[in-house]
């Protein structure tokens, strides 16, 4: 199903012909195209699109025209008219662009070659020169990139000329003379990724920790998102460090990346019910994702307003400019280190302040032989270590300049150890006892709380007792009068004893008058017992 779509597209956006090759024999004129055996990929003239004056260029493009991985003579555009242009092999063996008058506007400018080449347009989209008779690869386009990293290319740090291999963008949409935008790959120790604005960094991938940029916080391991790093051994005894990716455990994806005009790197798909290309990912998504936006000793957060803050220890450099949200001259520390003043150096050392999912500084240095706690050592014993931090895949890392492009993110990234001055750690401290005393304080009411509450039970459960061991006593001695009455022989009135001292009640007047003994008619009780209302 995806190879007929893939095919219906070729039918609608293109005019191919069913060669790959280009032999000696063969000119490739601006009305033809050369395709990839897939027919993913295709090599022939254009014109960009809305552009105002004519200018043909040689270029590659993925599955439909407007989609251009690769140029030719992107500096050396053929002007004269829309049918002039053609592709041919040279007497010397190389790859020429030539205008309506036979003026090479390009070539691959390979050396020590024969004149028995070819030229063939590979299924990832690379265009390769070759021995004939030998098959030795002489020139490759993935060697020469303009501003699109496809899937099997090496960003790296030479090629065969011992030149980087990095990406450039166009300067225009309807330009794809070179821009003031490129990709690099970086800090072989511990590489990242680099977009620069001509010689200034302007974003930054942070580390690579053998599965993925640190400084990436959506970004999937290695083997989700198809990314490695290599090392290759070249010919002329130069050593490329390069960076590459492979979506085989997706075969159906169809992915590349691309360096658009305004210095942002998009991860761009095919999607194959809208029939077009869409974007999965922008390295440059918010203000903070731009290089040193909060300055040195700043730290940029997305989802803060303002976006920029010192970090713990630091103050703002210019206040005016930065609360009018210039942040460009960033912070300076508020005091120095321990380390650097002789009358504090008896005193507490430096600590570090935790800085939770941040992206880490520029400038890494990377310690090899350092792990664990001795990372945090080794930065306490050098006065001049601002931060440290530790990745299991990366190791120890610090830092001896300036802390610029720090970054606060909500998931993702890892922790940075800020250095600052023994004082600083006061409020880290304060939290600490706070932290300690609260638990204690509310542990303590609630074990008061459970032995009053026990305690009040026991009473209620004693006096329940007292109470109902009373009227149990009381039903008794009442239970036994009436015994005593009932057996006893009834006397004449003249026999009773008279006391004209008391007042004398029969048993039944005395249960009717206290309700049957009732405890709310109790006054309280003597060595005789109860006495009652």
């Amino acid at each position: 199903m995806l190879m007929g779509s893939l095919v219906l597209l070729l039918a609608l956006f293109s005019t191919c012909t069913s060669l790959d090759t280009i032999s000696s024999s063969y000119i490739l004129n601006a009305s033809e195209t050369l395709s990839s055996s897939n027919g993913l990929f295709h090599l022939g003239f254009f014109t960009p699109t809305n552009s105002s004056t004519f200018s043909s260029y040689l270029g590659i493009w993925f599955m439909t025209k407007p989609s251009v991985v690769w140029v030719a003579n992107r500096n050396q555009p053929i002007t004269d008219s829309s049918s002039s242009g053609l592709l041919k092999i040279s007497k010397d063996g190389n790859l020429v662009v030539m205008n309506s008058k036979s003026v090479a506007l390009w070539s691959t400018k390979a050396s020590n070659i024969s004149s028995n080449t070819l030229a063939k347009l590979l299924n990832n989209g690379n265009l390769l020169l070759q021995e004939n008779s030998t098959g030795r690869i002489l020139w490759q386009s993935f060697q020469h990139p303009t501003n699109t990293f496809l899937q099997g290319m090496e960003l790296g740090t030479g090629n065969i000329s011992g030149e980087r291999i990095k990406l450039t963008s166009w300067r225009s949409p309807q330009d794809p003379s070179i821009g003031e935008f490129s990709v690099s790959l970086e800090h072989l120790n511990i590489p990242e990724v680099m977009i620069w604005r001509g010689s200034q960094p302007h974003w930054r991938s942070g580390p690579w920790n053998s599965q993925k940029f640190l400084g990436i916080p959506d970004m999937r391991s290695n083997f989700l998102s198809g990314f490695y790093l290599g090392v290759e051994d070249m010919d002329n005894g130069i050593t490329n460090y390069y960076l590459a990716y492979n979506y085989s455990n997706n075969p159906e994806s169809v992915y590349y990346y691309m360096l658009s005009t305004d210095g942002n790197l998009h991860e761009t798909y095919w999607d194959h019910e809208k029939g077009e290309w869409l974007d999965s990912w922008l390295a440059i998504n918010s203000e903070c994702d731009v290089y040193g936006k909060c300055g040195e000793f700043g730290i940029c957060d997305s989802t803060n307003s303002p976006i920029c803050s010192c970090l713990r220890g630091y103050k703002p450099r210019n206040p005016e400019e930065w609360n009018k949200q210039n942040w460009s001259r960033g912070c300076i520390r508020k005091e120095p280190f321990q380390c650097e003043n002789e009358s504090l150096r008896n005193n507490k050392e430096d600590g570090f302040v935790k800085l939770q999912n941040a992206k880490v500084p520029a400038s890494i240095k990377w310690l090899s032989t350092a792990i664990g706690n001795d990372c945090k050592g080794q930065c306490l014993g050098d006065c001049s270590c601002t931060a440290y931090a530790y990745d299991a895949g990366t190791g120890c890392m610090v830092w001896t300049a300036n802390l610029t492009d720090i970054q606060s993110f909500s998931a993702g990234g890892i922790d940075l150890y800020i250095r600052v001055p023994n004082s600083e750690l006061g409020e880290d401290k304060k939290n600490v006892t706070v932290v300690i005393a609260v638990p204690v304080i509310v542990g303590a009411a609630i074990i008061l709380i459970c032995a009053y509450i026990f305690w009040k039970r026991i009473q209620i459960r004693g006096h329940i007792s007292n109470s109902t061991a009373s009227v149990l006593n009381q039903r008794y001695v009442l239970h036994m009068f009436e015994n005593k009455a009932k057996n006893k022989p009834r006397r004449k009135d003249n026999d009773l004893v008279k006391f004209p001292e008391l007042s004398q009640f029969e048993f039944k007047r005395l249960v009717a008058a206290t309700n049957n003994f009732n405890l709310s008619n109790k006054l309280g009780e003597g060595g005789y017992g109860p006495v009652y209302k």
